[in-house]
């Protein structure tokens, strides 16, 4: 430490110089150095170096309000300290297994793992690997404290019973399935939107049937917290296809509010299906129908025309 005192009577400490070294209670070692100045507001630069450092210890240092649980972080980084600006970091850092959750989210990402950059009031994240609850997902680019949130992701295959658990969306009936995402998380830092496009890899069954093809579009806003679909296609094996849109706000009970219409449909061939024994001197044909789907999620109403 450099007391420098340009005028004898005063006896304030204007620059504090620091080199030091150690082993953190949590675990991990961390080394500090740099200089303050502290003549009439703080600044200066400051080295800091982590390995295997318990990340919650830092956290204060990414741009955005995370709650941390665990995992350890890698960095070289430097730190200046600004009188008016927010704090600028520069450098990098590896994640090893870092579980953390953005507010208003229902879900942690957890094992999370890779390498960030730190450039001043942002970090550029490049093939980030993490799981969103049940959700393996990849995801690139940047979180700034002034321009928000601008990630993408890709989800290359999760059951639907997976992506339903995470959501905490609970079906009325059975549906299986592998389905593949694109995501995107834009936005302000405090309340992000989450974008994504998903797509069945292969046939999908949903109560007793089959379908060559599901997809769909859906946006999660964190204010409500809420989420919305559009887009929905589900084409049928058996002939026929059903599109939608609805919307599902999240809580304790999720609130269901779903609008889906059939066209086309094979009735002989549901029939079959479903049991019901098909007089061949009465054929059902082609059937059209709409149905609303609303309610608390432990109490579905189904209304069709």
């Amino acid at each position: 430490m450099t007391n420098n005192q340009p005028n004898s009577s005063q006896n304030n400490i204007e620059q504090i110089k620091f080199d030091l070294t150690g082993k953190n209670q949590s675990g991990g070692d961390i080394s500090l150095e740099g200089n303050i100045d502290t003549k009439s507001t703080v600044s200066g630069d400051v080295n800091l170096k982590t390995k295997e450092l318990y990340i919650a210890d830092i956290v204060g240092l990414v741009p955005v309000a995370l709650s941390v649980k665990s995992g350890k972080i890698n960095s070289d980084l430097k730190i200046q300290l600004t009188p008016e600006d927010p704090i600028l970091v520069y450098g990098n850092a590896s994640l090893e297994g870092i579980s953390w959750q953005l507010p208003q989210t229902p879900q942690m990402f957890s094992n999370t793992q890779g390498n960030i950059k730190f450039q001043g009031t942002g970090i550029e994240i490049d093939n980030l690997v993490s799981n969103y609850g049940k959700i393996p997902l990849v995801a690139k680019g940047s979180i700034d404290q002034k321009r928000g949130f601008n990630l993408t992701g890709v989800v290359n295959a999760v059951s639907a019973s997976q992506a339903l658990e995470t959501l905490k969306i609970k079906s009325p009936v059975p549906i299986s399935g592998v389905l593949k995402a694109d995501l995107q998380l834009l936005g302000d830092i405090s309340q992000p939107v989450l974008l994504g496009q998903i797509s069945s890899v292969k046939n999908a069954q949903i109560d007793r049937l089959d379908f060559e093809r599901v997809s769909g579009k859906f946006e999660l806003t964190t204010r409500t917290p809420r989420i919305a679909f559009k887009e929905i296609q589900v084409v049928s094996s058996l002939g026929g296809e059903l599109t939608g849109s609805g919307k599902i706000t999240l809580g304790q009970i999720p609130e269901v509010s779903m609008n889906l219409i059939a066209k086309n449909l094979d009735g002989d061939a549901l029939s079959r299906v479903y049991g019901q024994r098909n007089n061949a001197d009465f054929q059902i044909g082609k059937l059209s129908a709409t149905a609303n789907i609303s309610g608390k999620a432990s109490n579905l109403q189904t209304l069709l025309k």
